[in-house]
């Protein structure tokens, strides 16, 4: 039982500072999702608009990966043995401008695919571990407006799981082999 666990206050370490804004426009980050291994943590940062990778330290968080683009939830792949890549899976919206903003749901206006992105793995000039965009791959294809794929989900290192919708009605899981689309090599 957790609760009677003397280590449990151990678990997170907290201070009077990291309670959460109560306005949520001075939030920092929004879409918070944790790696599998509880390494890393992606989250859109609400100041650059962007969706960024940060490492999970003792007492803190460093930026290791800068997607340059604002996504959708990330889920990352579990790691192939040997290999200090990243794969981590997201979507991406396609608005018209008219219709305002991205990441609320499927509608009319807009479209939503799922992309896959390599993320290498390389050492920065003070020796610490980051990484570099690599190889991003379109999984998907929504061709009409208001079609979308999205909330992908790594079943293990080769296949995601997405939800696919058309017409607003018709939403399937969708499986696929990622080594089919030749992401890897």
């Amino acid at each position: 039982n957790l609760a009677n666990d003397p280590m449990d206050t151990e678990l997170v370490k907290r201070s009077p500072s990291d309670r959460a804004d109560p306005n949520p426009h001075n939030s920092y980050f929004d879409l918070p999702m944790i790696s599998r291994d509880g390494k890393y943590f992606a989250a859109n940062n609400r100041r650059t608009m962007t969706t960024q990778i940060y490492e999970i330290t003792e007492n803190s968080k460093r930026l290791v990966a800068a997607l340059g683009v604002e996504t959708g939830k990330v889920s990352f792949a579990p790691q192939r043995a040997g290999s200090g890549d990243i794969l981590i899976a997201f979507h991406v919206d396609q608005i018209d401008p008219a219709e305002g903003d991205k990441m609320s749901g499927v509608h009319d206006g807009m479209t939503k695919d799922i992309v896959v992105q390599r993320l290498i793995e390389k050492r920065n000039p003070r020796g610490e571990i980051v990484f570099d965009n690599g190889l991003v791959v379109r999984v998907t294809d929504a061709r009409h407006m208001g079609d979308g794929n999205y909330y992908p989900k790594w079943i293990n290192e080769h296949e995601l799981i997405y939800i696919e919708s058309r017409n607003f009605n018709q939403q399937t899981f969708v499986k696929v082999d990622v080594d089919k689309i030749q992401l890897r090599s």
